[in-house]
């Protein structure tokens, strides 16, 4: 009983202990063997991190360009003015100065890294059929080095097995024999057997057990130099994966020094960016403004101005439902041969009234002859009396001379009376009543009789001015002209002719009887 609690003893102290998952045993040196096809491939992903890394400069700066262009477009189009239009374009010039810096970061990404890493890489990892060429040398060399340490391993896990066998089979014959000591039925021949059976038993467990401390001994003769073998090869696993850690170390590095943008971003354009801000003022901004826009601009008051020729306007209302106004410059006033009224050569000149009231109103009482500037016409000095006084009658109040000269207009202001915010009904009566009472005595012969013809083949007439059809309704003809004006003047200056065989309106004060 004692011997066998002590084999029990040795049996449990004796068994041999799980396999770990230590480099050293058979087959585990294949993660050293992969890390090397992992580091072919951390650099293929590395090459792809950075290439994606470079897309997305080249995508800000073009995001920035346009956005530097969006907004430079609407500043020059809106109503910002001053130092505060020069602040908004200072933002777009920073941005346009960033994204020039990230196009070159991504230029240097994609022309200087990214070719030295591919390069590294091609001589590194060589590429053979099936695998990377280190991959294979490392894993054919771990297994000349494990080959010989494995068989021994081999062996001692064979007699381990047979001693754990003969272990297991001496327990069951001891059972065997206590049973049949216990049990008075078995015959004596039988308990000969049992008792034969176990010190059989007992024979092969001490044998079992002889050989497996004999190919344990032997193992461990072995790893020492099974040691040394692996770690050799290991070493040089190291050393090749300690290369790829240190280039990759340069590798990003590089990539950091690319992506720092304080030693690309220069200090001068940001200084430069800052005082910008900074030289922002609403004070300036403000009286620039009125100086060119507001109560500071310059003003040509009105002055007494003596009469002078100039240029006039002609203007008249279409027929229809919507008037419009078309106004006819006068360009040059040139004599005429065959004219009966001497009138000399004039240049012409515009008034330099402000523009701000140049527009015409359809009132009564305002001038038809007024355009996009007050405009006068001056006669000369040897114009008889008849000439001046009998003009633009059905605009100022007054006849119309003989052969449709122009005369003298009455005065006329320059501010049409709705534009004027001191205008009363009062001073316009006032003043109508006294143009009215200054008027000359003088009558064309048309005032009194009232149409001057009422033949349908009408009245020559000879052109005094040159004169170009504005639409498609009026004539053209050139001075010295002749030919037929069909109906008087209208209540707006013109007359009706024919030129030929087109027959149109054309201003009465461009010709005279003849």
């Amino acid at each position: 009983m004692d011997t066998g609690n002590v084999d029990k003893t040795n049996v449990d102290n004796d068994l041999y202990l799980p396999q770990t998952d230590s480099f050293w045993e058979m087959g585990k040196y294949n993660r050293v063997v992969k890390r090397c096809d992992d580091g072919n491939k951390l650099t293929t992903d590395l090459v792809s991190m950075i290439s994606e890394r470079a897309e997305l400069e080249k995508t800000f700066s073009k995001m920035l360009k346009g956005w530097s262009k969006k907004w430079s477009d609407y500043v020059a189009k809106s109503s910002e003015f001053g130092s505060m239009s020069s602040a908004w374009k200072a933002i777009m010039g920073e941005a346009d100065a960033s994204a020039e810096v990230h196009q070159t970061v991504h230029d240097e990404l994609q022309n200087d890294i990214i070719p030295a890493i591919k390069t590294w890489q091609k001589t590194k990892y060589v590429k053979s059929m099936m695998h990377v060429k280190p991959t294979k040398d490392f894993d054919d060399e771990f297994k000349r080095a494990q080959k010989p340490w494995a068989k021994l391993y081999v062996k001692v896990d064979k007699y381990k097995r047979d001693y754990h066998t003969a272990t297991k089979n001496l327990k069951m014959a001891e059972t065997q024999e206590n049973n049949s000591k216990l049990d008075g039925s078995v015959p004596s021949d039988q308990r000969a057997k049992v008792a034969e059976k176990l010190e059989r038993c007992r024979k092969e467990k001490e044998s079992a057990k002889s050989k497996y401390n004999e190919a344990l001994q032997e193992l461990n003769r072995a790893n020492p130099k099974y040691m040394d073998d692996m770690n050799d090869v290991f070493s040089r696993c190291q050393t090749f994966e300690k290369d790829r850690l240190v280039k990759f170390r340069e590798f990003l590095g590089a990539t950091e020094k690319c992506l720092d943008l304080s030693n690309r971003l220069q200090s001068s354009n940001f200084q430069q960016f800052s005082q910008t801000i900074k030289n922002c003022d609403a004070d300036k901004d403000l009286s620039w403004w009125s100086d060119i826009y507001g109560a500071g601009m310059k003003m040509n008051w009105p002055t007494f101005e003596e009469y002078t020729e100039a240029h006039r306007t002609l203007s008249r209302r279409v027929k229809g439902d919507i008037e419009k106004e078309n106004p006819v410059v006068v360009t040059a006033i040139r004599s005429n041969a065959n004219s009966s009224s001497g009138v000399a050569p004039v240049d012409s000149r515009l008034s330099t009234n402000n523009a701000a009231f140049n527009e015409e109103t359809d009132s009564a009482s305002a001038s038809p002859y007024m355009g996009s500037y007050h405009q006068q016409v001056s006669a000369p000095a040897d114009v008889s009396p008849s000439w001046v006084t009998n003009s633009w009658t059905n605009d100022y109040g007054v006849g119309t001379s003989n052969g449709g000269h122009s005369s003298l207009p009455t005065y006329q202001s320059s501010y049409p009376p709705t534009a004027n915010p001191f205008y009363e009904d009062d001073d316009m009566n006032n003043g109508d009543s006294l143009s009215s009472s200054h008027q000359p005595s003088h009558q064309s012969p048309t005032s009194a009789g009232g149409s001057s013809f009422d033949s349908s083949a009408g009245v020559p007439v000879r052109a005094l001015y040159d004169y170009e059809a504005q639409e498609e309704d009026e004539l053209s003809f050139k001075q010295g002209d002749i030919f037929t004006k069909l109906e008087d003047e209208d209540d707006q200056g013109w007359c009706k002719g024919r030129v030929g065989n087109r027959i149109g309106l054309y201003p009465a004060t461009y010709v005279e009887g003849f």
